[in-house]
């Protein structure tokens, strides 16, 4: 995927997101890579598609972030691996 299309997909899905709340659970890494666990809260602005949060609903996700960093110290690959959760 490029930078385009990645803009478009997360462009649109951060669209549907009001009150975003990010909280990192945990961090741990070396000089190479990270691992970063985190929950992202959110009040929805409209039915949010694949979920089962609809408009006005707080919703929340839990998940992963696994990044790489190049010999420059930039980042070349990141996975997320995130779910839907129904606490909060």
């Amino acid at each position: 995927m490029d930078k385009g299309a990645a803009k478009k997909v997360f462009g649109g899905m951060l669209s549907l997101c009001g009150d975003i709340d990010m909280v990192s659970r945990n961090l741990s890494g070396t000089t190479n890579s990270a691992v970063w666990e985190a929950d992202i809260n959110f009040t929805c602005l409209a039915d949010f598609p694949g979920s089962p949060f609809k408009k006005g609903d707080r919703a929340k996700t839990v998940g992963v972030s696994l990044i790489e960093w190049n010999s420059e110290g930039k980042i070349f690959k990141q996975s997320d691996y995130y779910c839907w959760s129904n606490s909060q």
